[in-house]
């Protein structure tokens, strides 16, 4: 069941660089875990964005096998390509209990056309999101743990070598196809390698040869 809510401040749900009488018309839904944000044939009206919990998008073969395409967390659009379509050709499923933010497409589509700078600021989001997707893609491929975990912090790191961990551990871990425990262990031996140190939900790099093996991936 999708229940609505309006009890939170709705522009700091979405990217700064959206204009404050687009996120006005922001609803939110509560969803359960299990339930569909939408469903496959489902006519596009909105679009949504993660507040909280997490997302998948399902896609079913002909076999009627079930096959994840991508998985959304907090701060992330859920099918954001969509926009360009009629009708949705997966499902979008709520794996855990989840908060997303509503807009109407056709609100977006105006205000797109009518704002040049927030057309542009977009286009740079999804160019940079398309990024990001590849390098997750590049990371659940890597079969090591350990590689997988750095191969994320290196992503992430900025200039100083700090990573602000994205959320709760456990969805961090389920981002990487990890479990808990294993991201656990994986930070723990890192650290007694000297090669980050922790600071409460930050991560520091600290090794020099932490770095240089940055540049295998090509990320530095």
């Amino acid at each position: 069941m999708v229940v609505i809510e309006e009890s939170m401040p709705l522009k700091e749900l979405f990217p700064a660089y959206f204009p404050q009488d687009l996120t006005d018309c922001a609803r939110l839904l509560s969803l359960r875990k299990g339930d569909n944000v939408f469903t496959y044939g489902e006519p596009i009206t909105s679009l949504y964005r993660v507040v909280r919990g997490r997302i998948s998008l399902v896609h079913y073969t002909s076999e009627d096998t079930e096959v994840v395409l991508m998985r959304m967390g907090r701060g992330e659009f859920i099918a954001e390509c969509s926009v360009c379509a009629n009708i949705y050709t997966c499902e979008g499923r709520a794996d855990t209990d989840s908060l997303v933010a509503k807009l109407v497409i056709a609100d977006f589509d105006r205000k797109l056309t009518e704002d040049a700078a927030f057309a542009r600021a977009w286009a740079m989001d999804l160019a940079r999101r398309l990024k990001d997707q590849f390098l997750r893609y590049e990371r659940l491929n890597i079969r090591s743990a350990r590689e997988r975990v750095l191969h994320l912090l290196y992503c992430e790191a900025g200039p100083d070598g700090t990573v602000s961990l994205p959320g709760p551990q456990l969805e961090w871990a389920a981002d990487m196809g990890l479990t808990k425990e294993t991201l656990y262990r994986v930070l723990s031996g890192l650290e007694a390698e000297g090669v980050l140190r922790r600071d409460g939900k930050k991560l520091v790099l600290i090794s020099n040869h932490a770095r240089r093996h940055a540049r295998v991936y090509g990320i530095r």
